[in-house]
């Protein structure tokens, strides 16, 4: 999508922000709400959004147009501002979805629809046992996705700086000595195991990865028929003229991104 595709797609100085998802999508109409200095740009995978912001920051031509980009967390590990590194930032959760089911979002969708504090409360501690009654059960899975991932994101690497096949033969085989699937698993599948021991909610919004799951739930606790109903209410929300506190709730989570940085 380079210089003059994208150049035609922008039409402003507004700074770019590449986002994972597709247009039209729930990761879309979020970020256009609350990066609303920024022209949004959904470009698919996490993998895509990082090729865009590294190929944007060469093009010369472009030099006067800054950028950034915004990937799902999919338990990476970035500094305490959220940045994987300079100009991509991760979320605050494993995934956009998981956005939703923070305390301080969930009460400003119960707020939104007119329960009250207690009821609301009633309905997020119910909403939290459900999800750490799935979170146990798909434990399993969890861990086998997360060392799969892993083990996909090391392999991604081999062989680019290879010269011969002999290096790529050294390369490789020093690779797979480190990449144990049976300790990868281990270790991910005890520290999920603590959270859920320790019913950390927060933590383990950073560690499940179960969307629809999640969001059939979230709908559940707040009386909504179906996912679709409670993106259509996230979509209003966000758009409308008035002020919401879901937008509020949103701006607390995300991380900040300046415009004028990168």
């Amino acid at each position: 999508m380079f210089a003059h595709e994208l150049g035609l797609r922008v039409g402003s100085r507004k700074p770019i922000l590449f986002v994972e998802g597709k247009q039209g999508g729930l990761d879309e109409t979020i970020y256009r709400a609350i990066y609303g200095n920024f022209t949004v740009i959904p470009s698919g995978s996490c993998g895509q959004v990082i090729q865009f912001v590294r190929s944007f920051r060469k093009q010369e031509e472009l030099h006067w147009l800054h950028c950034a980009g915004l990937v799902d967390r999919d338990n990476r590990d970035p500094a305490a501002d959220g940045a994987l590194e300079e100009g991509i930032f991760t979320l605050p959760v494993h995934e956009v979805e998981n956005l939703l089911l923070a305390p301080e979002v969930f009460f400003a969708l119960a707020e939104e629809l007119k329960f009250d504090k207690r009821e609301a409360t009633r309905r997020f501690d119910t909403l939290t046992s459900d999800v750490f009654e799935a979170a146990g059960r798909d434990a399993d899975r969890v861990s086998l996705r997360h060392t799969s991932n892993v083990i996909w994101q090391s392999g991604k690497s081999v062989g680019a700086k290879a010269k011969n096949i002999n290096e790529l033969s050294r390369i490789y085989a020093e690779l797979t000595a480190k990449t144990d699937p049976s300790s990868i698993y281990s270790d991910f599948h005890s520290k999920y195991q603590g959270v859920l021991a320790a019913r950390d909610f927060e933590q383990l919004l950073l560690l499940y990865d179960n969307k629809n799951k999640l969001l059939d739930m979230l709908g559940k606790a707040l009386d909504l028929q179906g996912r679709s109903a409670l993106e259509n209410l996230v979509s209003r929300l966000l758009v409308s003229p008035t002020a919401s506190p879901l937008t509020g709730a949103l701006v607390q989570r995300l991380p900040v991104i300046d415009t004028g940085t990168y």
